[in-house]
């Protein structure tokens, strides 16, 4: 929760083991009890964040159609959600270990939605090859991804028409 708030309120960079340590009242010794290292606390935050998205996507939501993806575009265009997004991701571009703890949480993901399909019976994606609807989940989620930048770098936009122009092309992708 420390690390979480405090790359919330100045990007991961600033991060420091003794910033964490002093935000969530432990001692330095106490913290590396925890996590060997800031990759360690990265690693954390990453998996952190996959469970919150995985919690949303494996939430069955009925009536209407979209509305599944309404309860993610509310986690993705949360400006709070933003930062640590953001910045973990440009850690990833720089650092290969940051970089590899990316790439199997979103494995991790794509496999977990993949399931998630085949095990709703209302979804009749047997017949899909597999690397399709992979590659189907990876452009939803990417999509989803760039909306982030959406909010940070168009701040007056109308988020209530953005969910709802976001909504009709995802439903047209997939």
């Amino acid at each position: 929760d420390a690390a979480e708030r405090l790359v919330k309120g100045n990007g991961l960079h600033q991060l420091k083991l003794r910033d964490i340590a002093k935000e969530s009242g432990k001692s330095l010794g106490n913290l590396y009890n925890y996590f060997q290292n800031k990759e360690a606390i990265i690693e954390a935050l990453v998996e952190r964040e996959k469970s919150r998205f995985l919690m949303v996507v494996s939430q069955k939501i009925e009536p209407l159609p979209g509305e599944d993806y309404k309860s993610m575009l509310r986690r993705y265009l949360d400006p709070d959600s933003l930062l640590l997004a953001i910045s973990v991701a440009g850690e990833a571009l720089v650092n290969p270990g940051v970089h590899k703890i990316m790439v199997a949480a979103n494995r991790r993901i794509v496999e977990h939605v993949v399931a998630l399909i085949h095990q709703d019976p209302s979804c009749s994606m047997d017949n899909v090859p597999r690397e399709l609807l992979e590659a189907r989940v990876i452009c939803i989620r990417t999509f989803f991804e760039s909306l982030r930048g959406a909010v940070a770098f168009y701040p007056d936009v109308n988020r209530e028409m953005l969910k709802q122009v976001t909504i009709e092309r995802l439903l047209l992708i997939w």
